[in-house]
């Protein structure tokens, strides 16, 4: 761990513009003398911790720190606790934040930089009830309490997004809770292999050269796995369930920050993009090679030169201005580029059919993410020159409301039983919805529809192993000729077509790149 006078040398560092509110030499001067009188390292960090808070606050609404008071304090507080991830406006934090800022004020106060020096404890006094040492002004999120609501009318406006202290280290953290959780609990075995199937576990990690290289691929998966996949049982991402699982207490987590950047997280976006140029030190401007869009992020890159004609694809969060820590380069030859940008708006294209031709670049890369990964090393060098040249007679559709019957439950059972996706069932209930409106189907014989929809399935996405016997054996031994005659009906009804974009799912739309 850096000790504080490296962390305050870096906070300078990276931004002289801190001097303006706080002078590096103020708050270098204030921690030696703290640490003059004894104080120890993690107490020094708490210090800077509390008094990085602090500026914060000061440079966000422009005030100085001399001229504050008690009140002004009191909104610092409670816009910490609302603005910062890990602050909460406890009891602890509360006085610990008081005492240091009001060891600070004493120390700048010698320097004749504050002209009200008791404001720290004037602000203890306003939040305390003397009595039972209960806060009586705002709750632990930095809320004001009822008969406080005088403090909101000049309450500080909030940032757009939370502030985070140690970004990086955070992020590692809350990605390594989930990752734990899903390896140890055993019920998403299943899924861990599926997701390592489609993300490219043909590609042996014996194969790669080195460590790092190995640990990279590792490190890439999980980022996949948490972030883009979608779990067998629920049309969800692991992060969700693992979020959802820790708001609802079933999931314990005792640091408050974890579930700030949980939330954060789960706003991460899946993006290709490319460098263009500098913005400032330490700042890009990336553009999004699907839309056009353009980002500054945060890349301390040396010079972009290198990186001119390559794409990147990664996860940028934190209103899109942060990447993840695995980022893909892949250089790309203008014409490759064409071709690459041709292929994803076809396959795009393809599956819009089923959103009734209205889906976007970032819907499209959220429902098809390991579509996109793959069809970017396939053709980001021209490893492979065909274009994605598929032709659908589906002009328009509409799908209908998935049933509530028989054969729907019957599909839903027989599948998650098999290790059918929650997307698969979906899509083939949504068949057989489709097939029963056409016809007006009564489906006396539940069974044998259940298992043509399936087989049906099964056959126009070309990925499946299963054979009509297996599909048999998957519905309750129904006879093979029963769904055959069933199937070739709903084939028929529907005009149903190989990968027909109505009713592929990603593996599927994968197959029709790699065929």
């Amino acid at each position: 761990m850096d000790n504080v006078f490296d962390l305050i040398e870096a906070f300078y560092e990276h931004d002289p513009g801190w001097n303006e509110i706080l002078s590096q030499r103020d708050a270098e001067g204030y921690l030696r003398a703290r640490t003059w009188e004894g104080a120890e390292d993690e107490e020094l960090l708490d210090i800077w911790d509390n008094i990085n808070c602090f500026c914060l606050y000061v440079g966000h609404t422009e005030a100085y720190i001399g001229d504050l008071n008690g009140e002004d304090i009191v909104d610092c507080i409670a816009w910490c606790a609302r603005n910062i991830s890990g602050f909460k406006a406890d009891y602890n934090r509360i006085t610990t934040f008081i005492y240091d800022l009001s060891g600070f004020y004493q120390y700048m106060a010698k320097k004749k930089k504050v002209s009200n020096v008791g404001a720290p404890l004037d602000a203890l006094d306003l939040l305390m009830d003397t009595e039972d040492d209960s806060i009586t002004v705002i709750d632990a999120d930095g809320n004001f309490l009822p008969g406080f609501e005088a403090y909101d009318e000049v309450s500080a406006q909030d940032l757009p997004e939370k502030v985070y202290f140690n970004i990086g280290n955070l992020v590692d953290k809350t990605i390594n809770s989930v990752c734990n959780y899903f390896i140890k609990e055993a019920k998403y075995k299943k899924d861990i292999a599926r997701a390592r199937y489609m993300f490219g576990d043909y590609m042996s990690i014996a194969e790669f050269d080195d460590e790092e290289q190995k640990a990279e691929f590792e490190k890439s998966f999980w980022e996949y796995f948490i972030l883009d996949y979608h779990m067998l049982d629920v049309y969800k991402t692991p992060l969700q369930v693992y979020y959802e699982l820790a708001v609802a207490g079933k999931v314990k987590i005792e640091d408050s920050s974890l579930i700030d950047m949980l939330r954060e997280l789960l706003k991460a976006e899946l993006v290709l993009f490319s460098i263009e140029e500098p913005i400032e030190q330490g700042i890009v401007c990336c553009r999004n090679f699907l839309t056009g869009e353009d980002y500054a992020i945060l890349m301390d890159l040396e010079s972009i030169d290198e990186y001119k004609g390559m794409l990147f694809l990664g996860h940028l969060f934190y209103n899109k201005s942060i990447t993840l820590s695995v980022v893909r380069g892949h250089y790309t030859k203008p014409s490759s580029k064409k071709v690459l940008y041709d292929i994803l708006e076809r396959a795009k294209s393809w599956v819009a059919v089923r959103y009734e031709n209205d889906l976007s670049w970032n819907e499209f890369v959220v429902d098809f993410p390991i579509f996109m990964r793959h069809a970017i090393t396939i053709y980001s060098r021209y490893v492979r020159m065909d274009r994605f040249d598929y032709k659908t007679k589906v002009n328009s559709y509409k799908s209908q409301p998935i049933l509530d019957d028989k054969v729907s439950n019957k599909l839903k059972k027989a599948m998650l039983s098999y290790s059918f996706s929650s997307l698969d069932v979906r899509l083939v209930q949504t068949l057989w919805s489709d097939y029963k409106h056409l016809t007006g189907e009564k489906a006396t014989l539940p069974e044998v529809w259940t298992a043509a929809a399936l087989y049906t399935f099964t056959e126009l996405n070309c990925v499946y192993t299963y054979d009509i016997g297996k599909i048999s054996e998957i519905c309750e031994f129904v006879p093979i000729d029963a769904i055959k005659r069933a199937s070739q009906s709903m084939k028929e009804v529907l005009a149903i077509e190989t990968h027909d974009p109505r009713y592929v799912n990603e593996e599927g739309l994968l197959l029709m790149a790699l065929q």
